[in-house]
C-alpha cells in the first residue's frame, strides 16, 4: 500500500485512485484558535549583510532560522514547536490543544 511510505506530519494518508500520486494527506483542521506571534521589528543590516541569505527570506514560526549553506536554510524550532510536516523546510508550530 502507497500509504505505508508515505509521511504526511500531523495528518493521515489516504489511498486515492483519483490522485497522481495515488494518496491524499488529509490534514485536521480542528485546531480554531491558530495564531502566530506578531513579526519583530527588522533589526539594522549588519556590516555583511546580503540579500542572498536564506534566513533573511524564511519565516520560522516558533524557532529560529539557520544557514544550512549558501542558499538553504533550516528551521530549528523552540521547545514545545515542531516544524510542519517534519521537515526543517517548513515554519515552527505548536501542537494543537
Amino acid at each position: 500500500e502507497t500509504c505505508s511510505h508515505v509521511a504526511c506530519g500531523k495528518g493521515t494518508c489516504e489511498s486515492s485512485t483519483n490522485d497522481t500520486l495515488g494518496f491524499i494527506c488529509s490534514i485536521n483542521y480542528s485546531c480554531s484558535k491558530i495564531s502566530t506571534a506578531p513579526a519583530p521589528s527588522p533589526s539594522p543590516p549588519s556590516a555583511n549583510f546580503s540579500i542572498f541569505d536564506p534566513c533573511l527570506w524564511a519565516y520560522c514560526g516558533g524557532g529560529k532560522c539557520v544557514n544550512a549553506s549558501y542558499f538553504d536554510y533550516k528551521c530549528e524550532c523552540d521547545e514545545g514547536y515542531y516544524n510542519l510536516f517534519n521537515s526543517t523546510s517548513y515554519p515552527c508550530y505548536r501542537e494543537c490543544k
